[in-house]
């Protein structure tokens, strides 16, 4: 986004602005118009240099900006990756690295025991044209047998947007493992604070997900939601939404 917003700067903003600059220097100023023409155009070249550094920061600096210019970042946060008919769920996230203007996947999964199955990382991440879908490579570990097990593999998902204003609250998405005939299908949704205190009973920030024994407490709770159908108190994650 920032590449488009540059070149509509360049192309037809600079114009633009060199001729109000030059106006404006040569009303304040009285200059002729020769050296009017030039000073406007240093003072333009100057506000469009600053105009397209803060193009490239804001986003890298503010979620909320990104928001905004970023269709990638529809993708950002916290989700619960969900096996249909599987007892197993995961919790994942989908951050974003300022350093390399690129996302990084990283999640593990359980059961309903709270036993670990699996934990990985991306290694690359693609977005298509719009960022209407991500896919990333990912290695990790299988541990649902002993010893654990390396893995690779790859997954691709897309988010059901309604609007750029509204952030997408679910999507779905497949896991392909390399080297083996394993592919899971699932859906993705959107943690947030009120479903993580729903399913948590307690005040939780997102950023404290981080923690490997949240996301554990978080993926049996949910489990055990979508088992008995009957949720926490608060604001409930539906198992089928």
């Amino acid at each position: 986004m920032g590449k488009r917003l540059r070149q509509l700067l360049n192309a037809a903003i600079a114009p633009v602005l060199t001729v109000a600059c030059t106006v404006a220097v040569a009303g304040a100023l009285g200059l002729a118009d020769e050296l009017a023409k030039a000073v406007g155009a240093a003072i333009a070249g100057v506000l469009l240099f600053v105009a397209i550094e803060l193009t490239d920061e804001l986003p890298k600096r503010s979620w909320s900006w990104r928001r905004r210019v970023d269709p990638r970042a529809a993708f950002e946060g916290w989700w619960l990756q969900i096996h249909e008919k599987v007892d197993r769920a995961a919790v994942f996230s989908f951050l974003y690295i300022p350093d390399s203007d690129t996302y990084r996947a990283e999640g593990h999964a359980f059961d309903s025991k709270g036993e670990l199955l699996a934990h990985w990382y991306s290694t690359q991440v693609f977005f298509s044209t719009g960022a209407l879908s991500a896919s990333y490579l990912w290695d990790g570990k299988s541990y649902e047998q002993e010893p654990p097990v390396e893995r690779r593999g790859t997954t691709s998902w897309s988010v059901q947007r309604s609007s750029r204003r509204i952030l997408p609250s679910s999507g779905h998405g497949e896991v392909l493992h390399l080297n083996q005939d394993r592919t899971l299908t699932f859906r993705a949704q959107r943690l947030t604070r009120e479903n993580v205190h729903s399913l948590l009973e307690q005040v939780v920030e997102l950023d404290s997900l981080v923690d490997f024994e949240l996301q554990r407490r978080l993926a049996v709770a949910f489990l055990a939601v979508r088992t008995t159908g009957v949720g926490t108190t608060g604001p409930a994650v539906s198992p089928t939404q």
